[in-house]
């Protein structure tokens, strides 16, 4: 008995962590320099802008970098590396399960100096095909409902046969 309840608590941590990793989404790109060639050991700096938490990431040997188990929201990602300007792009928004791609091009300067990209084109999915979309509380209050209260329980309605019960 004892056994099954420590099996069940454990499918229940399971299943939670699950659903939580399903709604938090991921920034990946390369780094790159002017000429394309890739920029490996680069800092890369992405920052919630609601709330301020940084996470901080390298690039591979071929550019790559990755930073999963982000929370829906707006970030601003900053990248830098020695012998580069650093670069800045704020305004990020990454949406419920996301997968964003976001290549980021470091020009060659002073490490003082500091390229900030305000305006730039919105960013496309194409790393997964899943779609997803947020809701917030006003356009759930504004939805019709047909007659029906949202606090009472749905009720099921039942056809009746046109053949008899026998018995």
């Amino acid at each position: 008995m004892r056994h099954r309840f420590v099996r069940l608590v454990l499918l229940g941590v399971v299943a939670l962590s699950a659903a939580f990793a399903q709604s938090q989404g991921t920034i990946q790109g390369v780094v790159t320099d002017d000429s394309g060639g890739v920029i490996p050991g680069a800092k890369v700096v992405v920052t919630n802008d609601a709330t301020g938490v940084e996470n901080t990431r390298s690039t591979n040997e071929v550019g790559f970098y990755t930073v999963p188990g982000l929370n829906p929201g707006p970030y601003t990602v900053t990248a830098s590396a020695d012998g580069f300007s650093t670069s800045e792009q704020e305004g990020i928004r990454l949406e419920v399960a996301q997968t964003l791609g976001l290549n980021i091009q470091l020009s060659v300067g002073q490490l003082t100096e500091v390229v900030e990209v305000s305006a730039a084109a919105q960013l496309l999915q194409s790393e997964k095909t899943e779609v997803g979309q947020v809701i917030d509380s006003k356009r759930i209050l504004e939805m019709p409902l047909n007659g029906r209260n949202y606090l009472e329980p749905r009720q099921v309605l039942r056809r009746r046969s046109a053949v008899p019960r026998n018995g």
